[in-house]
């Protein structure tokens, strides 16, 4: 059964309600960016040709010609309207998905609504729990991207993700599958495309993750790499929680996508500071930042549910973003300028504060220490 508070599903009310009445509210807010929670993609892509515009650029749409974006979970929900509209955009889009036959049916979908995205979508199996689907899409990808003459991988976008009702184990490693699915999975992926990303300017990751970070967490102590190996990496049948579960795998997200900026803000500085020493293959900084999509969007993240998937299709979705509105933070992290991106957390595209913990040095480095020992186990 999905947990919910009362006070959020008031919340997401009493907005939707404001913003029938008044559209324009959002707006008046914030003057310096005219997006707000309710902002649709074509309402990013719009501000964002205007601000090309604004500075003088003769360019103009589409925005990612040239580009190579892999998407993770992509085969419905958010990022398979993601992949639709950053197709738009010019981009060939992978769809890097647990089914093949889901991912297959979504590009079907798309390309039949659109003919002129055939040539701008494929798919990659990936099943983010299993350590060893993801190292074989790794190197798939590698291999189809010469084979093929794929454009520079630039957007490597970590949407893919689970809401768990029942306490499971990964395969191979036996770690409790929502961390695996939503963190480790998407950290191991990371590593291995980290190096190709490197290769072009302006590349970046981008992850989504969630305001349930600052929710209910299966612990507290998140700076003791043992205590989230075992508490949350080995949770047991006995310490698993629904939400706890959920919310403590969407931290780790945020911890991971703030560590990873200033991994790549410190080897840049180094770079710099060596006097630009040549090396056998010049690598650029990789922009990073993580983002909330909205909340009980009717994603089918909570599939496995028969009430919690009837309760956000038919009645919460009335009162929350449509798919289109929940991808829209993410068209936007992917389009804009990889210096407003680095180490930020992203919602109703724009930048929000994300919890203490997230911003904590020590738990960042902590989570990516014992990320990496639990892929050496």
């Amino acid at each position: 059964m999905l947990v919910v508070r009362i006070s959020t599903i008031l919340t997401l009310i009493t907005e939707h309600m404001i913003y029938i009445l008044y559209p324009t509210l959002s707006h008046s807010m914030n003057t310096h960016n005219p997006l707000h929670k309710w902002s649709t993609t074509d309402d990013v892509l719009c501000h964002l040709q205007q601000r090309r515009g604004m500075d003088g650029s003769s360019e103009q749409l589409p925005l990612l010609q040239n580009t190579t974006v892999l998407i993770t979970g992509a085969s419905s929900g958010i990022g398979k309207e993601t992949a639709r509209v950053l197709a738009t955009q010019g981009a060939m889009v992978i769809l890097a998905c647990r089914s093949m036959d889901r991912a297959t049916a979504a590009i079907t979908s798309l390309t039949t609504a659109d003919s002129s995205l055939s040539s701008h979508l494929t798919a990659l199996q990936l099943d983010l729990s299993n350590p060893e689907s993801v190292t074989s899409c790794a190197d798939t990808f590698h291999q189809r991207a010469q084979k093929e003459s794929w454009p520079p991988l630039q957007i490597l976008l970590l949407n893919g993700g689970v809401y768990s009702f029942k306490h499971e184990y990964s395969p191979v490693f036996e770690y409790e599958n929502t961390f695996a699915t939503n963190h480790l999975g998407h950290f191991q992926l990371t590593s291995l495309l980290l190096p190709t990303l490197q290769q072009t300017p302006g590349s970046r990751v981008v992850v989504v993750a969630s305001d349930s970070h600052y929710r209910q967490l299966l612990t507290t102590e998140m700076t003791n790499k043992e205590t989230i190996i075992q508490q949350v990496a080995r949770c047991s049948p006995k310490n698993f929680s629904v939400n706890g579960t959920y919310c403590t795998s969407k931290l780790c997200n945020v911890l991971f996508a703030k560590c990873l900026a200033r991994r790549q803000a410190a080897a840049s500085a180094s770079e710099g500071n060596n006097g630009g020493a040549t090396t056998d293959r010049v690598t650029h900084p990789v922009a990073v930042c993580s983002l909330h999509p909205g909340s009980m969007i009717a994603t089918g993240i909570a599939s496995k549910s028969l009430v919690a998937h009837f309760f956000m299709t038919h009645i919460m979705s009335w009162f929350t973003k449509t798919l289109n509105q929940g991808a829209s933070t993410s068209v936007l992290c992917c389009l804009l300028p990889s210096e407003e991106l680095q180490g930020q957390y992203f919602s109703d595209c724009g930048v929000k504060t994300a919890s203490a913990i997230a911003q904590d040095d020590v738990a960042q480095d902590v989570l990516w220490e014992a990320s990496e020992q639990l892929l050496r186990t």
